[in-house]
């Protein structure tokens, strides 16, 4: 997945609130509560992390087999449900009573799991957590018809690590509530008790709530992204509706006067109607240092899950690098995956749509004394892949896609003959996809594949492939 320094900021949906918070659904039907319940058994757990299983049911006077789905149920798990929704794919159930349970099963150690949307497989025992998440990745190359010579040992990171979130607030008449929304609802889940979330971000929620108190009215509703930088909290707000000018200058008044000042570094704004984030108030520098070189992290960025996890890819990409290599960066965010390689005389060209990233990387690689070894690119790789005369001379391509993979990437990247290429990818189908055609006809080698996990609990899964061209092998 992009990493800690891909400095994207969050893009806004304006059409409507529902879209905004990421909670419209694909025209599912809410059935009667009266609904009859179901008792079926769970054969899988499905892409999203609920038990799946089918079920003969009676709507609409007509009895048809349907798939259901079920939150916090395990396979071979015999349980009653009730109905709750119903579309193409089949029917969402709620779990009744669990009738016979999993060996796998344990306690969820978080107490708001089931009613928090941030996790989804707290209930699967360590074991079990990670076979599903090998499996979905290795099942996912399978059907692509793609194998590696070898699966690396894969990383799984720890709880409380999470140095990014994205909360949701609601302000009441007397009060106001921040949380995570849960599953398929806009209900906020308070999280105190939070297991994966950092300590550091844990310890803002109740400064966060005396400010947001005071400067927020009645009706406010909208999210706020949080990165842990150098120096503190980067906070964003993301309201669903535009907060007028004055209101801002209460909101930098208030964490001015608040303990938030002690414990963040800057506090933006970024309105429904817009693409980038307003500082309000900084009282510390936003730097994030990669391999001790600091840059500016410009507000509401992406960062990666957890350093753990991003250092992780880091030594996996570079132990494939030899030095004085001559690379090409592409989806290259502001450097994570391919700063340090400058330190070891590698040659860097690196490409990305974000304005904001390439400057932040270009201003680190300067500042480090790097600046005759790299260029930079603002550029759209999607509407203009690189093309193999900008390819032929890289002896290795690291590539960082978004979800959506580099499909449009990968014929170009055949065409040109790279010696080696290097993806990082957060999405095992369309990984599969790009890969099946890269290893088309034998012209690369998948030497390998390593499952990244850093949304420990979640169902996002990471992976790290290593290709390498066939008649290279052969010298």
């Amino acid at each position: 997945m992009r990493s800690h320094s891909r400095f994207k900021p969050v893009k806004k949906n304006t059409q409507t609130k529902k879209r905004r918070s990421g909670h419209q659904r694909d025209s599912a039907k809410k059935l009667p509560r009266n609904t009859p319940p179901i008792t079926l058994e769970i054969t899988h757990i499905g892409g999203r992390g609920d038990g799946v299983g089918r079920a003969d049911y009676t709507l609409n006077y007509a009895l048809k087999s349907y798939t259901v789905f079920v939150p916090e149920t395990l396979p071979g798990e015999i349980v009653t449900v009730q109905p709750q929704q119903i579309n193409a794919q089949g029917i969402r159930a709620e779990l009744i009573e669990l009738n016979q349970a999993s060996e796998n099963r344990r306690i969820p150690p978080c107490p708001a799991f089931g009613r928090c949307g941030g996790c989804q497989l707290q209930h699967l025992n360590d074991n079990s957590y990670q076979s599903w998440k090998s499996n979905i990745l290795e099942k996912s190359l399978l059907e692509a018809g793609v194998t590696p010579k070898e699966w690396g040992r894969a990383f799984w990171g720890d709880a409380a690590t999470r140095r990014r979130a994205t909360l949701s607030y609601r302000r009441t008449a007397d009060s106001v509530i921040i949380g995570f929304l849960g599953r398929q609802t806009h209900f906020i889940t308070p999280i105190e008790g939070c297991i994966i979330l950092q300590p550091e971000i844990k310890a803002l929620l109740a400064p966060l709530h005396i400010f947001a108190k005071t400067a927020l009215k009645k009706g406010d509703t909208g999210r706020i992204h949080i990165n842990m930088l150098d120096a503190g909290a980067d906070i964003t707000l993301l309201p669903d509706e535009e907060i007028p000018q004055e209101q801002q200058t209460s909101l930098a008044s208030a964490a001015a006067q608040t303990d938030l000042l002690a414990v963040m570094v800057r506090l933006s704004i970024q309105q429904p109607d817009s693409r980038t984030a307003t500082p309000l108030l900084a009282p510390k520098s936003s730097s994030l240092s990669s391999f001790g070189v600091p840059a500016i992290i410009p507000p509401a960025s992406f960062l990666q899950a957890s350093a753990e996890g991003e250092a992780a890819m880091i030594k996996l990409l570079a132990s494939k690098i030899a030095d004085n290599s001559r690379i090409i960066d592409l989806f290259c965010g502001a450097g994570t995956l391919s700063l340090g390689l400058l330190l070891r005389g590698c040659e860097l060209f690196a490409i990305d749509e974000d304005g904001a990233a390439i400057s932040a990387f270009e201003a680190a690689a300067n500042q480090a004394g790097f600046g005759q070894q790299a260029r930079f690119e603002r550029r759209n790789l999607f509407n203009a892949p690189l093309l193999p005369p900008e390819l032929k001379d890289a002896d290795t391509v690291i590539l960082d896609p978004p979800r959506q993979g580099a499909e449009g990437q990968m014929p170009l990247l055949r065409q040109a003959r790279i010696p080696q290429i290097l993806m990082v990818s957060c999405n095992p189908r369309t990984l599969a996809r790009d890969l099946a055609i890269l290893t088309a006809d034998g012209l690369y080698h998948l030497d390998s594949v390593t499952l990244i996990d850093q949304f420990v609990y979640s169902t996002h899964i990471e992976a790290v492939a290593c290709l390498r061209l066939v008649e290279e092998d052969t010298k």
